[in-house]
């Protein structure tokens, strides 16, 4: 076989997303393999397989097979199948729910019960376009995951915010492909804001009147 066949054989990774149930583990993945989010979704019931093909820098074609592997399998008999010959492992949690945070530990070390052959693992903290939302204080996760020795991306399925950069860096990690910020970014979604065109009630609201307080150069910012 010639060095241009050589390098053109075509790698296979096998990644499993694991988590509880409703973390948007599925979200997630179709944003990622699909490009699409849909606010209706239903448990995952075992596991779901999804592949992806990507073009890393040197021209080296990789196939992903992701699977999906439902919340409930943290305490089922299938869990050893799933993660047969596994390459890339991402726990999953939700910034807006805070036990999914406290179950990764146990999430942890089933998988490290289960599985012995040496696997690339890391969390991804979805929803981050509800920050607002957050219930997970980020000094309690910091500490966590540097002990843990466990790299931690905020992302959000929603958006695509992360998603594909984050991937990327994982994919790239575990192959040892050197990545450009360029190739980290690219197919990145672009996130849009909607315009809301002023309503019939906007238009009859009384206008505020702002009043200057001519003793004071303070400004006072009032939350409500």
């Amino acid at each position: 076989m010639s060095d241009s066949e050589e390098e053109s054989v075509e790698r296979q990774l096998k990644i499993a997303f694991l988590g509880d149930s409703s973390v948007g583990k599925t979200s997630i993945i179709k944003r990622f393999c699909q490009d699409e989010f849909t606010r209706q979704s239903t448990p995952t019931v075992g596991a779901d397989f999804y592949t992806k093909h990507l073009v890393l820098p040197g021209r080296q074609d990789v196939t992903l097979i992701i699977s999906d592997i439902g919340g409930q399998e943290l305490t089922g008999s299938m869990l050893d199948k799933y993660l047969y010959n596994i390459n890339i492992i991402v726990f999953v949690y939700d910034i807006t729910n805070s036990p999914s945070f406290e179950s990764l530990p146990l999430w942890m070390e089933t998988v490290s019960a289960t599985i012995t052959n040496p696997v690339l693992s890391a969390a991804f903290g979805n929803k981050c376009d509800l920050e607002h939302q957050r219930a997970i204080r980020t000094d309690r996760i910091q500490p966590f995951f540097q002990q843990c020795n466990l790299q931690n991306s905020p992302v959000s399925a929603r958006t695509g915010e992360y998603l594909y950069s984050s991937m990327m860096e994982l994919i790239a990690k575990y192959l040892g492909v050197h990545l450009s910020k360029v190739a980290r970014e690219q197919q990145q979604p672009v996130v849009k804001a909607r315009l809301v065109p002023p309503t019939a009630v906007d238009s009859k609201r009384p206008k505020v009147k702002r009043v200057h307080n001519r003793n004071t150069n303070t400004a006072v910012c009032v939350l409500q």
